[in-house]
């Protein structure tokens, strides 16, 4: 019986191996939910001690490997989401302004032939403004 569980519990446990070795090879764990990482770690946990009170070693040990490929991903979210805001932090936040207010545009942009530059709008279609009287 404990062969079977061993087994069992190999299959679901390695089923995360994939999604690891992914994450550590792209450098993302953008497309990870925090809150099933925190709600699946949480409970694999809980199965862990579960196994640990019966002395299952097939629960125990299955779990524990599992909690720490999961805890691997939560620490691959956290370095992910300090790295974004990091660069966020170093001026590539986006414009500010408020909805619809026009900032100054880049000198790069030439006026069009009609005489008019193209204004810069956060969040509001793109409108054109004259340029000169």
């Amino acid at each position: 019986m404990i062969t079977l569980g061993l087994i069992a519990g190999a299959c679901t446990t390695f089923s995360f191996l994939p999604q690891v070795l992914r994450t550590m090879r792209t450098g993302s764990a953008a497309d990870l939910s925090a809150g099933w990482l925190v709600l699946f770690g949480l409970g694999v946990a809980g199965w862990c001690a579960y196994g640990a009170l019966r002395s299952d070693l097939a629960i125990e040990l299955t779990n524990a490997v599992t909690l720490v490929l999961v805890l691997t991903l939560v620490a691959a979210k956290l370095g992910a989401t300090r790295e974004g805001a990091r660069r966020r932090g170093r001026g590539t936040a986006p414009r500010r302004g408020r909805v619809g207010q026009a900032t100054s545009a880049p000198p790069d942009i030439p006026a069009n032939s009609a005489g008019t530059e193209v204004a810069f709008w956060r969040h509001a279609p793109l409108r054109t403004r004259r340029r000169g009287p």
